[in-house]
């Protein structure tokens, strides 16, 4: 009787212990929060899909909360602090924190707001060491952009001290690319089993606008587990696509309606030169770019050269704000869309993930220079059309 007495007491020493620290299996994930806070406070676990916003709350209740759920793979979140209980949510909220959710448990804990929190788990460990390593650079490019803002306000500068300081700035910032990018690579040598650095890392290494043959490069780095990842499959459809679309190759062909429904195919244009041009309306940099693009147009029509626009607008109004921005920037070329935003087909079928991105294509239909800005396209149209 006394044996088993001392059996049970050990079990229910072992269950005290090591019960709460029970392991978590399946596609399942638990986020066990602390933060420095006794009021009884509103999270909410937000993130973002094709499908939308996603969002889940608790009440924070003595400094702790939990989040429960399934997830088949990792996926980028933030947890937002609403101190009004009785407001709604709102993504203007001030107390945040950017974090990975992953199978697994997940840790969060700070002495005060969660903005503060330190997340513990594989994915976010990581995350945190590259922030750690990174932090002297990010601090060397807000003082750079700092006084950027400066200088672009500055109007006693005659035009020429300006340019020369722009390119100053241009210089600075792009040696300090250069080095964020050597780390990177350095980080994921280190770590090739790392999907923070597969899912956050690989273009900044590679770059948003990559030849297939460079980008294969970097994808070479990771390890093979990483690479048969969903993830890791996805990178490796976009490969694909950017070899299909790199410099040399004959862009592949496509047919997309206009504005008022009629199917226009890319093959049609062959005999002159195009600029096959991703954009959209609510696009800053896109619109920026479009009195350069209107500029070489008109300089260069009546030497064979045209270009199409492919929008990637989207939503109820998106026809009409599509056609507002052509009216207003004197877009006067031809355009096609299916008004599918990121998921437009033809921005798919060429890899394109960031926009303004343009393919100069020959008049057999060949890609000669992609991603022209500024004085760069005029400057290759008149070496192939003077």
């Amino acid at each position: 009787m006394k044996k088993c007495f001392l059996c049970m007491l050990a079990c229910a020493i072992t269950l005290l212990f090591v019960g709460c620290e029970q392991k978590v299996e399946g596609n399942v994930y638990v986020l066990k929060g602390q933060i420095g806070i006794d009021a009884p406070v509103k999270v909410y676990l937000v993130s973002f899909s094709a499908t939308g916003e996603q969002r889940d709350s608790t009440v924070v209740k003595n400094g702790t909360f939990v989040f429960k759920g399934e997830v088949t793979k990792p996926f980028q979140a933030i947890l937002f602090v609403n101190y009004d209980t009785a407001a709604s949510y709102s993504r203007a909220l001030n107390d945040r924190i950017s974090l990975f959710i992953e199978q697994g448990k997940i840790t969060l804990k700070s002495s005060d707001s969660i903005k503060n929190a330190a997340v513990n788990s594989p994915i976010n460990n990581d995350a945190g060491e590259w922030s750690d390593i990174v932090k002297s650079l990010r601090t060397l490019r807000t003082g750079l952009y700092r006084e950027w803002g400066v200088l672009r306000q500055n109007e006693t500068l005659s035009p020429e001290d300006k340019s020369a300081r722009i390119k100053a700035f241009e210089i600075k910032n792009d040696s300090i690319s250069e080095i964020e990018k050597e780390l990177a690579r350095d980080f994921v040598k280190a770590k090739p089993d790392s999907y923070y650095a597969l899912h956050s890392l690989f273009s900044l290494i590679a770059g948003y606008y990559p030849e297939g043959d460079e980008a294969q490069e970097v994808f070479d780095l990771f390890s093979e587990k990483l690479k048969a990842t969903e993830l890791g499959s996805e990178i490796k459809e976009r490969i694909i696509k950017w070899k299909a679309t790199s410099i040399g190759s004959i862009a592949p062909d496509f047919t997309q309606n206009d504005s008022v429904g009629n199917p226009v195919k890319l093959s049609d244009f062959r005999g002159k030169y195009l600029l096959l041009d991703f954009w959209a309306s609510w696009c800053g940099p896109c619109r920026q770019e479009n009195p350069n693009v209107v500029k070489a147009y008109h300089a260069f029509k009546d030497k064979g050269f045209t270009v199409l626009g492919v929008s990637l607008d989207s939503g109820n109004d998106a026809r009409d704000k599509w056609l507002q921005a052509i009216a207003k920037d004197k877009l006067e070329w031809f355009h096609v869309s299916d008004l599918k935003g990121w998921n437009n087909d033809v921005a798919a079928l060429y890899g394109v993930r960031a926009i303004p991105s343009n393919f100069l294509l020959d008049r057999e239909g060949k890609i000669v220079a992609k991603n022209l800005r500024g004085e760069a396209l005029e400057e290759t149209l008149d070496k192939y059309l003077n």
